[in-house]
């Protein structure tokens, strides 16, 4: 005997097998109970989610000559010749389009059935009929022979009619739950002699989107290629994707700003094989798992996944933006769907990557990357506040909020107190009494150094009891530091030192303030 894929050996044959559709099998077996049997019925859905194997049960339920609670009881001569009878006729829409195709099923449903009670006519996919077709299908559809059942099964009702619409009763077919999904394809995989771990049921499930006919062909397929022991790690084989620790490493480099790290992932990625399409996506709803995690806190329901995972999720969340993650899945996103149309689909990816990794670099009219350099700034903040570092200002402020000028007289007020300040500018920190680091400009408090890594020089100021200058150290502007402290009848000097060469300038000698020729060299 020929070999049958999983999903057409395992097919459910009563209401009561098919998963996920009470809504619809309750009220289909209480109308063939009844003998309330409509005419014409519209099954739509997504793809695998049961309308064919449905629509197959309800033929031979009303053709049954005793139902049981609205089943087809499977011993009468009637059930028994359902399986090949010529009077249940598929029909593929998207290939028997035509008027001509509809006008040969009008004329064969006016005859009677051969051998069941009722001829019924499965039109799949329905939605590729042509307008002419409908038009020409409506007046039967409307008042069909009493022996005749129309089932029109899509996965576009938007694309049918409202006139044919409004003469079958419409039933939705819903996405098959991921519980549903695995109980059923570990039932059949074991029937199959076969079996997979608990993890791979739950990327199979997951990777089905919904339908059952997808997880069970994913599952025929991981058989097939490793036999009737089946890991999860021989299923993302398959799938060409990537498991779920490689996603949180990715995405770990991509959150601390570690672009090179990221774009050696996607390099392995492309070493081992896998489809890149494949892994952006992967990563696409990986940042909208994070972010959902960012929203909604705990979403198992939502995000179709362990409690172990939906606490990874959580914590990796917790160290970015709501604004950085929306971002992050934009980019991943405009990424997927560019990529199918590039010569070079890894140099956009890699884009998508450096993007996301560096929020800082971001256009200053982009106001998504300037929310994202402000949640960073934030989350840096908050990081120093944890830290001990105390309220040092004296007016109030905190240390932190300073930027260079003021930064050291926040450090000397701080040190004459015994205190600690932090200061901080372009996300480098500088603590103590000693003053702080700083990347742009500088500031100089109770007698420590001010360094200008930008510049390749320091500048360093003797005379603390003296004065308080908080001008930038640079040959151009030192006269105005000068100044100041000639106008407090200060005396006042410090060291400039220019590579390996060093000048001593003075100030506060009179009215003139700095003097350009008034150095030792």
């Amino acid at each position: 005997m020929a070999y049958q894929a999983l999903y057409r050996k395992y097919r459910p044959q009563l209401f009561a097998d098919v998963l996920g559709q009470e809504h619809i099998t309750t009220t289909l077996k209480n109308q063939v109970e009844s003998g309330r049997v409509s005419h014409a019925y519209v099954f739509s859905g997504s793809r695998g989610t049961g309308k064919t194997t449905t629509a197959k049960i309800l033929a031979r339920a009303v053709n049954c000559a005793h139902p049981v609670n609205g089943e087809p009881c499977g011993e009468c001569e009637y059930c028994l010749a359902a399986a090949d009878s010529a009077d249940i006729i598929e029909l593929d829409a998207a290939s028997n389009n035509g008027v001509d195709d509809v006008r040969a099923i009008i004329d064969k449903a006016r005859f009677t059935p051969l051998k069941l009670k009722k001829k019924v006519y499965i039109i799949d996919e329905a939605h590729m009929l042509s307008r002419p077709a409908f038009n020409a299908l409506l007046k039967t559809l409307e008042e069909p022979p009493e022996h005749v059942l129309f089932i029109l099964a899509t996965t576009e009702p938007q694309s049918i009619p409202a006139t044919i619409l409004s003469r079958c009763q419409r039933f939705d077919f819903h996405r098959i739950g991921v519980e549903d999904i695995i109980s059923c394809v570990r039932s059949a995989v074991n029937k199959a002699g076969a079996e997979i771990d608990d993890e791979g049921l739950l990327v199979i499930a997951r990777a089905a989107e919904g339908g059952m006919r997808d997880a069970l062909s994913i599952a025929d397929q991981c058989i097939a290629f490793c036999g009737n022991k089946v890991s999860a790690r021989d299923i993302y084989g398959v799938l060409g994707g990537m498991d779920s620790s490689f996603l949180f490493t990715t995405a770990d480099a991509l959150i601390n700003g570690d672009a090179a790290l990221a774009v050696r992932s996607l390099d392995s990625v492309i070493e081992q094989g896998r489809d890149m399409g494949v892994f952006a996506a992967d990563m696409a709803k990986h940042f909208r798992a994070l972010l959902i995690a960012k929203l909604c806190g705990r979403s198992e329901d939502i995000l179709n996944c362990t409690p172990d995972t939906m606490a990874r999720y959580i914590e990796q969340a917790s160290r970015c933006g709501e604004t950085r993650l929306r971002s992050a899945v934009d980019a991943l996103m405009d990424a997927v769907s560019g990529m199918r149309y590039l010569s070079l689909p890894r140099v956009r990816l890699e884009s998508a990557f450096i993007r996301i990794a560096s929020p800082d670099k971001a256009a200053e009219a982009d106001a998504n990357g300037l929310m994202e350099r402000l949640e960073a700034m934030e989350t840096k903040l908050a990081a120093i506040e944890k830290g001990g570092f105390t309220r040092a200002d004296a007016d109030g402020r905190t240390a932190a909020d300073h930027c260079a000028p003021t930064g050291g007289d926040c450090a000397r007020k701080a040190a004459a107190r015994g205190q600690t300040a932090a200061v901080q500018r372009q996300g480098i920190v500088g603590n103590g009494a000693q003053g702080n680091t700083n990347k742009e400009s500088n500031a100089c408090g109770a007698g420590h150094e001010v360094r200008m890594p930008n510049r390749g020089r320091r500048a360093v100021c003797p005379l603390p009891e003296a004065h308080h200058c908080g001008c930038v150290h640079e040959a151009g502007n030192a006269e105005g530091c000068a100044g100041r402290a000639e106008r407090r009848g200060k005396r006042h000097e410090h060291t400039l030192r220019r590579g390996g060469n060093e000048e001593r300038i003075r100030g506060g000698k009179g009215k003139e303030g700095f003097r350009p020729d008034d150095r030792d060299s």
